[in-house]
């Protein structure tokens, strides 16, 4: 058995960033499909038709790139923190 005691916080950061652009290209193509007539009468119509418009499949995935590259950085700085403590993950590699 290895033990991870440490990651690369920027690696980390780049593979995270990369699922936050697919997640927002995802969900960004959802709300630029959906009629901005099909949200509740609460929601504020300038908004709605800002969010659920083509501007969404370009918004979203740098909404989503950023935050997730954020806390990917945040979450690798914890890991190596804590892997001090404890050790590490324990990883059987063939």
């Amino acid at each position: 058995m290895k033990k991870l005691k440490r990651v690369g916080v920027l690696s980390v950061g780049k593979v995270t960033l990369l699922f936050g652009v697919l997640f927002g290209l995802f969900l960004g193509l959802t709300y630029a499909f959906v009629p901005s007539t099909a949200v509740p009468m609460e929601f504020d119509p300038n908004l709605a038709q800002f969010i659920f418009s083509p501007w969404a499949i370009l918004i979203f995935p740098v909404f989503y790139a950023i935050a997730y590259f954020i806390v990917g950085i945040i979450c690798a700085t914890l890991y190596n923190l804590f892997a001090r403590w404890v050790g590490g993950i324990e990883l059987n590699i063939a």
